[in-house]
């Protein structure tokens, strides 16, 4: 009986060592594949950069001087090739963040400018569709972070609540402190996202619903959240919310309340 059951471990380790190979060859692809896709989207990129600003350029120049109509069509290539412009700009900008070359550039600053500048330059946006922003806070945070960055992060968020909110909806952004944590969400009324899409939300290029917003989304925006966030070393995260949606990120609060030993 002893050899039997030594034999039947021997097979059960045999089986779980096959599995492990299988998993660890599996990883190496998908790992394999991440680093072309996230290559092919530096490659592209860059390549399609100088053009468009050739292109922009030349419709610039031609467009000085010509009668309406024709200058009309100038002025549409000029507005589309700029818009493609802005996206390659962020495409290169995913880019450095995934491969790491762009590091985290730490500083201390007030949340609420942040907040201020994302609700201020969208404003015609809001108005347009007639949104109320509320804002939300429980003090005023100072964060420990990379300025631009949560920047950037604060404004892809406020533009993904002011797209997938409908005509008269409703915007909040709200701060609460958690220890030393400040978890920053920005919650808008609409449309709520399938429970199995939440997880992948995030990744680049990746669209819950296509029947949501103008067809302009190409998933650049929150896919430089998450590296943003990643590079902080910070969770960040989605939920669903009665008739609204919650995009969260978690920041580290400065200690500016006690004094510094050191002049």
């Amino acid at each position: 009986r002893i050899f039997g059951m030594s034999q039947e471990l021997e097979a059960a380790i045999s089986q779980l060592v096959a599995a492990n190979e299988i998993l660890k060859s599996g990883l190496e692809r998908q790992q394999q594949t991440e680093r072309i896709r996230r290559q092919f989207i530096a490659d592209v990129s860059h390549d399609f950069k100088t053009p468009l600003t050739l292109m922009v350029s030349y419709a610039e120049a031609l467009s000085e001087g010509r009668p309406g109509q024709e200058k009309e069509y100038c002025d549409v290539i000029i507005s589309e090739g700029n818009r493609l412009s802005g996206m390659v700009g962020r495409l290169l900008e995913l880019s450095r963040l995934e491969n790491g070359a762009d590091p985290v550039e730490w500083s201390i600053f007030c949340l609420s400018e942040i907040v201020d500048e994302a609700v201020g330059h969208h404003r015609l946006l809001t108005e347009k569709k007639s949104l109320t922003v509320i804002r939300e806070s429980e003090e005023p945070f100072i964060i420990h972070a990379d300025f631009q960055k949560i920047m950037r992060v604060v404004i892809n968020l406020f533009e993904n609540a002011v797209k997938y909110s409908p005509e008269g909806g409703k915007i909040t952004i709200r701060a609460i402190r958690q220890e030393n944590l400040c978890r920053l969400e920005v919650e808008n009324t609409g449309q709520q996202i399938a429970e199995e899409d939440l997880p992948r939300i995030f990744d680049s290029f990746y669209r819950a619903d296509k029947s949501r917003g103008d067809g302009r989304s190409y998933g650049i925006g929150l896919a430089t959240v998450k590296a943003i966030m990643e590079t902080h070393g910070r969770h960040y995260g989605a939920e669903n919310r009665e008739n609204s949606v919650c995009f969260w990120v978690e920041l580290e609060n400065a200690d500016v309340g006690e004094e510094d030993d050191e002049p």
